[in-house]
């Protein structure tokens, strides 16, 4: 049985595919297990041939293409039989030592203990240059070359790992309710799952300061996914992964303000309720 299960959902990304195959093959060792899930569409006619003997389980599933990411990790997540399970985005890049690097740390983690997998953004120059299917999997080098230049080869002003791919065991996603199903389209529900394994790691409010509804993305992305993808890194230079440069989606049913506003919402209300639920009552 394996240790890890990843979960990956894909849609409307086969340029993305390809490579990240290649790096999982690269990457993967015999305690990693991967599931992705096709949604709207069936896998491309190569899939099997080039997912060989990997031990990756394919899902197709054909429902509404508004649902959010998170419902996918819950899926998964439900599914799987691994201790540990891991948000793996098909546009991240694991280098070739990263699984080998990663279940050492995974068992000398303690009750309720979790991580978040940080990325390093990749401009498109870098991206085309490095990154491109013909240099995959990546390899030690140029993972280092990358990583440790961000200012040269990130698409961001934030110099270290960031975004979130968080890592924990399976009974404590499922103990703190997984991803809210309400989230649709692209937007916040990774700082809903993160914020809520976070509270249930310290038993309260992770946030140290009042939490609105302006504030309550950055400060879930500065206070705990920068904050420990940073920690992961520092602990271990091979713990981050490479985002991968792509064009911004422009399909107005899974990305507008209008969605992300809801989904702002949705994660507000969810700390709101939990932050309330660690205040001592009032005599």
């Amino acid at each position: 049985m394996s240790l890890i299960t990843t979960i990956t959902p894909v849609w409307g990304r086969p340029e993305m595919l390809r490579g990240w195959l290649k790096a999982i093959r690269g990457a993967s060792i015999p305690e990693v297990k991967h599931f992705i899930y096709f949604v709207g569409e069936k896998p491309p006619e190569w899939w099997s041939i080039e997912v060989g003997d990997l031990p990756i389980v394919t899902f197709v599933r054909y429902e509404d293409s508004g649902l959010s990411i998170g419902h996918y990790h819950n899926l998964g997540i439900e599914a799987t039989s691994s201790e540990w399970v891991m948000k793996l985005d098909v546009d991240t890049i694991p280098n070739m030592r990263f699984f080998k690097e990663l279940l050492p740390v995974l068992k000398g983690l303690g009750e309720r203990q979790w991580l978040n997998v940080g990325m390093f953004y990749i401009n498109q120059a870098a991206t085309e240059a490095y990154l491109n299917d013909a240099r995959l999997p990546l390899g030690e080098l140029p993972f280092l070359e990358l990583s440790q230049s961000p200012r040269a080869f990130g698409a961001m002003s934030y110099p270290y790992p960031s975004a979130t791919n968080f890592v924990c065991r399976k009974k404590d996603y499922l103990d703190m309710g997984g991803c809210l199903e309400g989230f649709r389209g692209y937007g916040w529900e990774d700082y809903q799952q993160i914020y809520g394994l976070e509270f249930q790691a310290r038993g309260r409010c992770p946030l140290l300061t009042n939490v609105t509804l302006e504030n309550v993305t950055s400060l879930c992305r500065d206070g705990i996914s920068r904050t420990k993808a940073r920690m992961l890194h520092s602990h271990n230079k091979w713990l981050a992964l490479l985002h991968r440069w792509h064009p911004v989606s422009s399909n107005s049913q899974y990305r507008s303000q209008e969605i992300m506003r809801a989904n702002q919402k949705l994660l507000f209300d969810f700390v709101v309720s939990l932050r309330a639920k660690s205040q001592p009552a009032r005599k």
